[in-house]
Formats: C-alpha cells, structure tokens, sequence
C-alpha cells in the first residue's frame, strides 16, 4: 500500500515548481521535457501490483473526479480501465462518463453484453458485443481511443485488445462536467487511465496489462484504486483526485484480482518455427500456425491466486486472429531450478487459466525439459493461450502407503506460516483419522486459536461423540459436527467454508450438519499444527490424507476422491500431505511446499496405513461383514466407495460402489438378490469366474457397470414345461448354453418375421446373436435348470435392424444384450419406424408397454436375460437399445418395481385376471397424448397368448388390444371388456390405479351375472366363467362428475334399499312387479345373504352391520336393479 500523504506532498512541490518556471514553458520543447520529468517522477509512488479495486452496487455508486488538470480531452486521447461485471438488469449502465464529452457504457441483456464508447453526446460511438458468458464474473479490459489527427480522425472502442466499429470523430465539445466513475454500473473497478495521445491498436494490446511505467509519459490521469479504504481515491499523475459518493467504504474497497502488475510486455506474428518475444523470458517454437499476431506479457509477481513455488511471475498470452496453432512453449523463470527438476522434469508443471480470470489455475502439461543453467522450463504440444505460471509439484504415490501415529501425549506436526495457509473463507479442510480410546476432548488440527478439527469425547447438542469446530473470528463457539462417531475406526472428515458464511460439515462424504456464520476465519501468524500441544492435550490417533483447498468443494467432489489417492494437479488444492514416508523428521507437502516438521517422534510413529483408501479385503467371507475388511475400516456402503477384492467375497443385497477391482486371486459371487451398481470404473483380473451374476426361481443379480471388456458369468434360472424369452448378455454365447446332455431335453428358437412363424435351432454350435432374442423350452418332466452365460459383458448402446414384410408383419423378437433391466420408459431409445410398443411373454400371456410410460408390463421393466417383441411399421427399421436405461434390479421375470409416474392429467386402469396360476392384462389410459381413434405409439395391439392361458382385452375397429386410450376424461364413457377362458374356472379381477380418476365413479358391469360391481370401492371383483360365455363378458362405466353414484339411477321413484337400527330395508315399487330374488355382497364380490321369492316388495333383513358398505342385487318380474347401501 502507497502512502497517500507523501504523494501529495510530492505532487504540490512539484507543482510550485512547474509555476516558478513557468516562462520556460512557453517556448520550444521544454515544456514537454518538463512534463515527462514530472510524470516521471510522479509514477515513482505507484503500485507495481494490482493492489485493491473498488465494488459499485449499480444503484448510485460513483467515483466523481476534479478538474485540476487538463484531461486532454479536447484533441486526442484515449481512456482506459478493467472492469469484472456483475449480472445487471437490462438497459444501459455508465460505467464511465465526463458529461457529454464521452460516455463509456454498457448495454446488458440475459444473453449479450454491448459495450459503446461515444463521443459529444453520444452522437458518435463505437460498440463491439460479447455473450454473457464471457463478461460475467471475468475482467474485461475497455479503452475508448479519439483520434483528432488530421485526415484520420476515428472512434474506437476496444474490449480486451479486440476493435469495436471504427467511425468517424469529430472535435468535443468541452464542458465543466466532472469525470465519473461507476454511477450505474454493477461491479468491480480498476486501473483507469487517461492518455493525452490515440493509442494504437498494439499499445492498447501491450499495455493493458502493465501497470503505468515512468516511460508512460503521455499519461493525465492514472487511479488505481489502491487506497483500500477511505473516501477518496488519488489521481497519482494529473492530481485529479476522485471522492466516493454514496458508497460503503468498509466493503467497497476489495482485494483486486485484476491480471496486471509490473512487467514487460512483446507483440509478434506467428512464422512456422522459433519466435521470441522480447524480454518477457517467452518462447514458441510453431510446428503448426495462422499467422495470428500474439501479445505476451510477463508479470513480474505472483498472481492473486498462487500455485505457489515459482512466484516471481506469470505470463499472460494473448492471440488476436483466426485458425489453430501448436507449438512448443519455453519459459524463464527468476528463480533457480533443482538438478532433480532437470533429471526429473515432470516434476515441473505448467498451470493455465483464461487471460480474464482471476479464480483457480488448471494444470495444462508437464515439462518436457528443464535447464538448471538457463532457468529454463519447455512445455510440448501446446494449443491454449491465457495466464500460465510455472510450479513444482512432487508425484503423489497412487496408494494409501503409511499413515502417521500420534501417541496423544506430545506427538505433533508444525507445517509453518506460509500466506497460502492463511484463508479467510472459500476453504474445505479434509482428512482420514482414526481415533483410538481417551475420554476426554483432544486437539487433532489447529493454526493458533482457530481449532479446525477437535476430538469432543461427549457432544452437548446430541448424543455421541466425534469432531466439533472452534473459529473465534465466527463465533461458532465448538460447532459440533453430530455425527456419533467409534474409537479404532478410520472415518472421512471435512468441512467446508464459503464467502457467504455457509459452513458444512462432512463425515464420510455425508454432510452431516450445515450452519451460517457471518464474517470470516480470522488470520493469524502461528503456524499451522496436527495435534497441537497447547491447551488441551492432543488426540491419541491415526492419521492420512490431510488436504487443504482454497476452494469450497461440493458434496460430489469430496465423495468423487475421498477413497483414493489424488494426482496433485486438482483444481484449487494447495497442500497434500500423503505420510507415505517411513522414515525421518520431515513430512513432504507434495503441492504448497509447507512441510511438516515432526516434533517428539521417531520412525515407529509411521505405520502401514488401513484407511479405506480403497477398502481392501483380508479374508474370505460375505461384504456386509466388517471382519472381511481391513482393521477399522468396516464394510463399504456408500455409493462413493471404491473397493479392492482379493479374497472370495458373497454379496447378497443391493450395492453401489464408485470403483470395484478384482484382482487375480479375488472373486465376487453375486446371490440372486444382489443388485450391484459400479458407478465409475470396475476392473476384474480374475476372468469369467471372477465375477458371477447367480439366478433362482424367484430372482436373477444384476449388474450395471460403465466399462466395457468386463468378463464374468451371468446365469438365467429357466423353470421347466413352459416356455422363456431369452437373450444374452454376453457375444459369446451359443445354443450350447442351453444343451444339458443327460439331463433336460430343451429345445431353443427364433422368430422369422417374414414367414410370422418360429424356427427350431438344431445346430448346437449356432451362436447367439447380441440383441436378439430367443424362446426356449425345458421338458416338464425335468427338473429346472440354469443357463450360464460366461465372456464379456456387453457394453454400449445396441443399434438393431427390424425386418419388415407388410402391414400384417413387422414382429421383431430382441432381447436385453446387458446383465441387468432395461427400463422401457427412461434412456435414449431410439425406435425407427416401428409402433414404439415392447411386448413381454410373461407365463404364457404377452405384458406391454407404450412410449408414454403406460401399459400392463409393469414399471417398463424388462429383467435381464428377457427378449421381447417389437413390431416394425415400414421398412427400414430399427431401434437402438441403451446403455442409459439400464436399471437395478433382481427379479428373474415379473414383479412390482416402482410407483408409476403419470401426468396429472392422466387416468389410467390396469386390470388384471388371475385363476390362482395363470393370469393376464390389460389397460386402459385416458389422458392428454390420446384421441379416442388408433393412436400409433400409444395403443397397442395384443398379441396372442398361449391357448390355454385366459385373455383379457379391449378392441378397436375388431382387433384386439392389450392397451386403449382415449383422450382425458371430461363426460361418462362406457367401454366394452372382453374376457375368454380356456376352462371352466372361478377368476378374480383386480383394478389398480383407481386413484389416478378424479371426480369420477367407476362401475363393472359383469353382463353374464346381471350385476353391477362399483370399483370405485372395491379394486377386486369375483367371478365364474367358462368357454362358451360370451366374450363381451362386461362393461366399464366411467361416470364422470356424477353424483348419483353411478347406477343408483336405476332404482325408480317410489323405490329405497336404506340401512338403519341394524336393519337392511328394501322397499320397492309395485310397478316394478313382484320381487324374485335378493342377494347381497360384500366389496368382494361374494355373496353374504339371500332370499328367494320374499312374501312382499317392502321386507327388512335383521342383520348386524357386517361391512362398512354392501351390493344389494334385486331381481323383481321386470328387472334387476343393483343398489350399494353404505351401513
């Protein structure tokens, strides 16, 4: 910080003496002799670095400027600043203005950025737009440039060295006015410079990033805003000096991020080859080019946010043209390189960022070679242009290796001061500690009274003990985070700190407690200590993998790493202590540089490390059983786990895991049950029987997994005297699989869409095609059997053909290629000219699906190892079956999976007959997708089930159908149900999804029986048929807003069937004839009391109330009437 008092002083002296001699001024040069001295002079108290900016809420923030000095403004010049915007509404904001002389603004909208610079009102102006997206949040570099030259005069804006629309300029009207700063703009401000001269094109480009020089003599006005607090901000040249009006100076004045300093800055034109750039300590040798003109300019400082090590500058590259380049980059730097950088030179990094951002640097390229002697670091193969700066970073081992032991007593570890270790806020902290048995509150990680991490033996908020937080400077007093936690057991801890006082607390990537603090972590200048010795006495304990960031990570971030080793080069990690080493005093940060010093302990406190990292097994035995696992690990159970199996492990419930590796003396057989889910990257070095999907009569495992080549066996339980649908989730498969010599007779076929028939397979060794499907049969009088498919699980999106042979064709039988479900209703399925229907043989009856998620096959689900049919419309068909849809779960053929999701607008039956063995569906949809005509996609046609399976349909224009829809439901609307039997039998039918019908009463009429059954009541219904009933067995009646509770209508005047006293009362008019027979039900549909031929038409039945609601059949000489009495 610049010490305003003495440049003021400095300022005024020289201005007395620019008076005293002021007659010198009037003739010759020395006028301008004097000025440049006394520019010169002048700059000798700026800031060579970037220093503080200033923040305008947008509203009526403003900088305004005095008129001490001329600006200039009345032939050439040019005026300059760096912006970084805040998202403003849109309209035009100010962002610099001097009366009507020249105005710099900008026009925002959501999705452009317009920025003009004008002169004399506004009459003339220069404007160039950018998208928002590279203007938000980033620092945009603006210089208006007025040429009064005669025979050039122009106006020209440039945004980031690029030119906006040259026009024409005229000669300004001057005004007392005063310069302004801010006024309506939202954002941060900085470096504004005023120059006496129409810089070029080039000047503008290689000065933007240095801040002024004694060399700049054209200069009138330079503010850096670089006071940090106060009122006022100084003009540093011309004396201009500003005012802040209407701001908050205690929170306007930030830390600038700004890409400029001090430095040295070189144009040059891209030529196939070497090309140096002058004095910046910058080379590019181009192998390939476009002839781009290209800006470096080199920063002789740190940047805001520090890689760290190589310190003493940055580089900012800037390429103004069109077209790719690839060169070989060669940088300089002032500090000395090591004979293990120059043998190892990997170990230097490059990092890069935008040449506008002022937030994390991302790891670009490693250094091919390094030069001891000439302070030389070569990066190949580079295609990127922005900041890059130089680090050294060492190589993390890639394995948990050893952890360090702290006996609790006066073991500590001291990492020093270093400023990266100094965070206010935007920071996660995060760690592996095992706790062993002391009782008592302990210290585990603290820099002076800031306690980070701290062992509270017996929470007060709740019950249990773990870790608690202590930041002062927060007043979160010991913020515990409520997670109970065991001694000798290794957990994840972490928490994070944001800007805007949100604190998280994590363990084991669980975020277990959030709260909001206002202000930030204080600094101080201890250093930062693993178990600290100061206070209360330190944790008796086991730690690995401590990490510090300065940034906030998200919830997935810390879970995505947390269980393995990093690489060094993540975004915004500045310390990594792995305590891999076995020896010695010191523990290495492979990243920051801040080693930890090991105080009172000796090699016997490095010990093999046991934290999860990843979870390894160390005995034969079942996953859910922490024995299996190394010491303190426990079992894994997070999604974010990642795992190393070297022994013979069982699984049996549902698992996902980010990594899985088995390795060549590991196996991991999965039970029937198993739903196992591998998230990221599975590995199985053990072969086919490394990895085993089991199936049963009732369940199949499945497996998802996002790799391809992954070897394994995947069984299909086949239950013998019926036949499957079968496909394979392995290309290697042949009829052979389904061969049992002296066992099973089974036989296996394929369907042949232009003869519409099957045909047998005889040859054992025909292999399975990958995505089609098959029909196998085993003979009833054998036992079950279990088809093992073993090779590589197929993988990736599955592009089918479909044969089309006519308008009575186009059946395709394909199947499931992958070991686990396909869901119907999510994924990127993709069907080409077919009807958008999946039809499922399931027990001798097809379940279907259409493309809005509705239909008999429930949930959309098809299990692994199932074909099923589609059916193509036209030629050139297709579908593509994809890996996106791929779902968990275990069942071997079909059961209820998850609740249905349906628009709002959407009612929807599904029905269903079941004899006790045999069953089928059907379903009936009204909803906003339909009309009440065919509707391709949506309706479905039902295929023919086994003979000897009942079937149940609706149909339209004669053909039958396995699902109807018709368009939302808005009168009462009556639909035919057609039912067939093979036998002779007593049927349940069951209605499901009533509830999706508002405002609507629905009614069975069971056309056979005469009787109305309300399923709006009821969702089972009992009934008996056989072979030669009528195949119009019902009718549904959908009475829509009714309130006369559906066919109550039917009773006539004079006529009531009332409850009261315990009495059933039936009164009925003599119009009607003589009463012949009264029965009544329950909501069953069974039959609980009747009476044939009572003596009269009013009787009472004395009976209890024995259900809440009962079916009064009543059959007189004339009709039947069906009334429901709710008792």
């Amino acid at each position: 910080m610049k010490n305003i008092n003495f440049k003021i002083l400095i300022f005024i002296l020289l201005c007395i003496s620019y008076h005293m001699i002021g007659q010198t001024f009037i003739s010759g040069n020395t006028n301008t002799d004097i000025n440049n001295k006394l520019h010169s002079e002048l700059y000798s108290i700026n800031d060579a670095d970037r220093g503080t900016a200033l923040l305008f809420d947008g509203v009526d923030d403003y900088v305004e400027l005095l008129n001490n000095t001329s600006y200039g403004f009345e032939a050439s010049f040019s005026v300059e600043l760096w912006i970084k915007a805040e998202s403003m509404s849109e309209g035009y904001h100010t962002i610099a203005q001097k009366g009507t002389e020249w105005q710099l603004k900008v026009f925002a909208t959501s999705g452009f950025y317009v920025f003009e610079f004008g002169i004399n009102n506004n009459s003339i102006f220069s404007s160039l737009q950018l998208v928002s997206e590279d203007v938000i949040g980033k620092w945009i570099h603006l210089e208006g440039v007025v040429n009064q030259s005669s025979g050039s005069e122009s106006t020209i804006l440039y945004v980031n060295g690029i030119s906006g629309t040259a026009e024409s300029a005229t000669a300004i009207t001057t005004t007392s006015t005063k310069l302004k700063i801010g006024d309506l703009f939202k954002g941060e401000i900085d470096e504004f410079r005023v120059w006496n001269i129409a810089r070029s094109q080039t000047q503008v480009r290689e000065k933007k990033h240095l801040t002024s020089s004694p060399g700049d003599a054209n200069i009138t006005t330079y503010i850096q805003f670089n006071e940090g607090s106060g009122s006022t901000t100084t003009d540093i040249f011309g004396g201009n000096n500003g005012t802040l009006y209407n701001m908050n100076t205690s929170d306007a004045w930030l830390t600038s991020g700004v890409p400029a300093g001090d430095g040295v800055s070189n144009t040059q034109t891209e030529t196939n080859g070497l090309v140096s750039f002058t004095g910046t300590g910058f080379t590019a040798n181009y192998s390939s080019q476009s002839s781009a003109a290209v800006t470096v300019t080199k920063i002789t400082g740190a940047p805001n946010v520090n890689p760290n090590l190589f310190d003493s500058q940055y580089w900012i590259i800037e390429r103004y043209g069109s077209g790719n380049f690839t060169a070989d980059y060669s940088f300089t730097v002032g500090e000395s390189f090591t004979s293990a950088d120059e043998s190892t030179p990997t170990l230097i990094k490059l990092y890069r960022r935008s040449e506008n951002s002022d937030t994390y640097w991302n790891f670009n390229n490693n250094a091919n070679t390094v030069s001891v002697t000439n302070h030389t670091a070569d990066f190949s193969n580079i295609s990127d242009t922005g900041q890059f700066v130089i680090c050294r970073r060492l190589s993390p081992d890639q394995f948990a290796g050893n952890a360090i032991f702290l006996n609790g007593t006066d073991d500590s570890i001291t990492f020093g001061n270093n400023n990266n270790l100094n965070i206010e806020n935007n920071i996660t902290i995060e760690m592996w500690l095992k706790p062993d048995i002391l009782n008592s509150n302990r210290r585990i990680l603290a820099k002076g009274n800031n306690h980070f991490f701290e062992w509270d033996d017996a929470f007060e908020s709740v019950s249990g003990k773990g870790i608690q937080i202590d930041i002062p400077a927060l007043s979160t007093n010991w913020w515990e985070f409520q997670y109970d936690m065991n001694y000798n057991q290794w957990y994840h801890i972490a928490f994070t700190f944001s800007e805007s006082g949100e604190l998280k607390a994590y363990v084991n990537g669980s975020n277990v407690r959030t709260g909001t603090f206002t202000g930030n972590i204080g600094l101080n200048t201890n250093d930062l200590t693993l178990c600290p010795l100061s206070y209360e006495s330190p944790l008796y304990c086991q730690v690995d993998e401590l990490r510090i960031w300065n940034k906030v990570r998200s919830q997935t971030e810390i879970q995505e790493n947390m269980c393995s080793t990093l690489s060094g080069l993540e975004q915004g990690l500045i310390s990594y202590w792995q305590f891999n080493e076995s020896e010695g005093s010191t523990l290495p940060d492979l990243v920051g540089g801040n080693d930890g010093t090991l105080n009172n302990m000796d090699n016997t406190n490095w010990v093999s490390s046991q934290a999860p990292l990843p979870f390894i097994t160390t005995q034969d035995g079942n996953w859910d059983d922490n024995a299996t696992w190394l010491p303190g690990q426990n079992y894994p159970d997070s999604p974010w786990s990642k795992v190393r199996i070297s022994h013979s492990i069982n699984l049996s419930v549902v698992k996902e895991v980010r990594d899985l590796s088995i390795t060549s003396s590991g196996t991991l057989d999965c039970s029937p049950t198993t739903q196992l889910n591998v998230s990221d990257s599975l590995n199985n070095e053990s072969g086919n029987d490394g990895l085993v999907l089991n199936s049963d009569a009732t369940n199949t495992a499945s497996l998802i997994s996002s790799n391809s080549n992954i070897s394994g066996q995947a069984e299909t339980y086949i239950s013998s005297g019926q036949w499957h649908f079968v496909s394979s989730p392995v290309s290697t498969a042949t009829v052979e699989d389904f061969y049992f010599p002296g066992s099973t007779t089974s036989w296996i076929k394929s369907w042949d869409e232009v003869s519409n028939d099957w045909v047998y397979i005889s040859n054992i060794s025909t292999l399975l095609n990958v995505g089609q499907g098959y029909a196998t049969w085993f003979e009833s009088a054998k036992s079950d059997e279990t088809v093992v498919y073993s090779g590589t699980f197929n993988a990736g999106d599955l592009n089918k053909n479909l044969s089309y042979s006519g308008t009575d064709r186009g059946f395709n039988l394909v199947g499931n290629p992958f070991p686990s479900s396909l869901d119907w209703d999510i994924g990127s399925w993709e069907n080409n000219n077919t009807t958008s229907i999946a039809y499922v043989w399931n027990n001798g009856n097809y379940l279907s699906r259409n493309s809005i998620g509705e239909g008999s096959l429930t949930n959309g689900i098809i299990p692994a190892g199932q074909g099923f049919f589609v059916q193509a419309s036209a030629t050139n068909a297709s579908i593509t079956i994809p890996q996106d849809a791929r779902v968990l779960y275990n069942q071997i053929f079909y059961k209820n999976h998850k609740e249905e999701d349906k628009s709002d607008e959407s009612s929807y039956l599904q029905l269903t007959v079941d004899d006790g063995n045999k069953r089928d569906k059907t379903w009936i949809s009204f909803n906003k997708y339909a009309s009440n005509e065919w509707d391709e996609g949506i309706d479905a046609l039902r295929l023919a089930g086994d003979e000897n399976q009942p079937q149940l349909y609706t149909k339209y224009d004669n053909e039958q159908l396995s699902i109807q829809s018709f368009e939302v439901l808005s009168s009462s609307f009556s639909l035919p149900l057609y039912f067939i039997t093979p036998d002779t039998k007593q049927y349940s039918l069951q209605f499901d999804f009533i509830e999706s019908f508002e405002n609507t009463e629905i009614w069975l009429e069971d056309k056979k029986d005469n009787f109305w059954f309300p399923i709006s009541e009821s969702k089972l219904y009992y009934f008996t048929a056989n072979p030669y009933d009528d195949d119009h067995r019902f009718t549904l009646h959908f009475f829509y807003g009714t309130t006369t509770n559906g066919p109550d209508y039917m009773l006539r005047e004079n006529s009531r069937v009332w409850f009261s006293n315990g009495n059933l009362n039936i009164d009925m008019d003599e119009n009607l004839g003589k009463l012949q027979k009264v029965e009544v039900y329950n909501l069953s549909g069974q039959i609980i009391y009747s009476v044939v031929n009572p003596d009269n038409n009013s009787f009472r039945i004395n009976r209890p109330k024995i259900s809440s609601c009962v079916i009064v059949k009543i059959q007189t000489q004339q009709s039947v009437i069906c009334q429901k009495v709710i008792l």
